[in-house]
């Protein structure tokens, strides 16, 4: 039986300014293996979503919609153990975090 459980990804550099004018809010990012978890409080369109390995290659990118109702998730196929770097880019905000997938 094995035991499976989230873990957060901490956002090491972030450009995603609070907005004086609207609510907004930082998205919370986690995964478990390779599957790969997005909690927003608000709407987010047209987000932009890449991982990469610590080359630089890019494993996965996407555009979506995150809603603020439930978790969006995504798993990425095919990706090995190691450590690697998520980006989001959400208009002119942007962050990204380092996680690491080990079996």
């Amino acid at each position: 039986m094995s035991h499976s459980e989230e873990k957060r990804v901490e956002v090491i550099k972030r450009h995603w300014f609070e907005d004086t004018r609207s609510v907004s809010c930082v998205p919370t990012i986690t995964h478990d293996s390779n599957t790969v978890y997005i909690y927003s409080d608000i709407v987010l369109d047209n987000l932009q979503i890449i991982i990469k390995d610590t080359r630089g290659t890019i494993l996965y990118s996407s555009t979506t919609t995150i809603p603020n109702t439930q978790c969006y998730s995504f798993t990425i196929d095919n990706i090995k153990e190691g450590d690697f770097i998520i980006e989001l880019k959400h208009e002119k905000k942007y962050l990204y975090g380092y996680f690491s997938i080990h079996q």
